[in-house]
């Protein structure tokens, strides 16, 4: 007889469903790096043998033994029925505190999936607000930033970059920095206009990194004290 499948179950509340996110993300990350370490591993020890059969017994090298290897880089990259319709539910939700799983979903081979994850974190990303900040860790901040340099998409890389103004931290800071300076995958009136946007970014996260190292308050002083000169300097300019 045949036996029937488990029914994949979803929670419908945000809080549950944040949770199988999690855990569902966190055994797709371990499991990449496991298969990750047997392709390094495995790649080593399949080059030292043709090494050793060219330079010892002058056999020309075989890699047909590297095509299994390279096969596990997809499996890694792939996600559990689960974990699909966790993200498929958080993209159809929109919820900017759940954008930071969907960023990791872009790299599974899915292409509905990828597709429904950038729809979605496309909207999400704009509504990245101080309540999100730690709803991203360091993984998908630099999900955030690489996503914004390599997508095709302008709406979505402006979107990415909008998040980073918030949430990133001075890693982002020389991929903006890249952007800023024309450096994208899009064309040139959207490279400007992502250019704008990467400015605006850079000075945001520079200024929370500088808080950061002299403490708020000073740093609060220093503006203060900037824009009273500033003031003072137009005043007395002359007419």
């Amino acid at each position: 007889m045949k036996k029937m499948a488990t029914p994949v179950i979803i929670p419908e509340d945000r809080e549950g469903l944040l949770r199988l996110l999690a855990e569902e993300n966190e055994t797709r990350r371990r499991s990449a790096k496991w298969l990750y370490g047997m392709l390094i591993f495995g790649g080593g020890f399949v080059l030292l043998s043709n090494l050793f059969l060219w330079i010892v017994k002058k056999e020309p090298p075989d890699f047909a033994g590297m095509s299994g290897l390279l096969a596990l880089v997809g499996i890694g990259a792939g996600v559990t029925p689960r974990h699909k319709m966790a993200a498929e539910t958080a993209a159809r939700l929109g919820d900017p505190k759940m954008a930071g799983y969907l960023l990791e979903v872009l790299s599974s081979q899915d292409p509905k999936l990828i597709a429904l994850a950038e729809e979605s974190l496309t909207a999400s990303l704009m509504k990245v607000g101080p309540r999100e900040v730690e709803a991203f860790d360091a993984v998908q901040r630099k999900a955030l930033f690489r996503q914004a340099a390599i997508t095709k998409k302008a709406d979505l890389a402006e979107a990415c970059i909008h998040a980073l103004r918030t949430v990133g931290d001075r890693e982002a800071i020389a991929t903006l920095e890249g952007i800023a300076e024309g450096e994208s995958a899009l064309k040139d009136a959207e490279n400007e206009r992502l250019a704008t946007a990467a400015r605006m970014a850079l000075a945001d996260i520079r200024m929370r990194e500088a808080g950061k190292i002299i403490g708020p308050a000073t740093l609060e002083a220093a503006i203060a004290q900037e824009v009273q000169e500033a003031r003072l300097h137009i005043g007395s300019d002359p007419a």
